[in-house]
């Protein structure tokens, strides 16, 4: 009968070891879990400002890239600057080429 209570003693003992243990690895599962949570919050945080700052970024492209489309989208007319010697020399040198014209027929 001793022995009996003995290993009882024994048995309740272990078994409150493993209680513990369970416990212990409970807690330990909880915490793991929560940091999980945690990281799992901060990288879709950080992921959602880098989308963000990508948004942004791409918007900014996007006015630039508009601004440019309207500045060349209907450019006023240039009058060209044309000198007046130019045209005297332009008038000069048709002339040379039809009288040079005329020589060669």
């Amino acid at each position: 009968q001793i022995s009996q209570i003995s290993q009882i003693s024994q048995i309740s003992q272990r078994m409150d070891q493993l209680a513990t243990s369970c416990q212990n690895s409970t807690a330990g599962l909880r915490e793991l879990q929560w940091k999980v949570a945690k990281l799992t919050e901060k990288t879709a945080t950080q992921h959602l400002a880098d989308s963000a700052a990508q948004v942004a970024e791409f918007s900014a492209l996007r006015e630039e890239l508009e601004r440019t489309l309207e500045k060349t989208k209907d450019p006023q007319p240039v009058e060209p600057v044309v000198h007046p010697q130019l045209l005297q020399v332009t008038e000069q040198f048709a002339t040379l080429h039809k009288e040079l014209q005329q020589l060669q027929e």
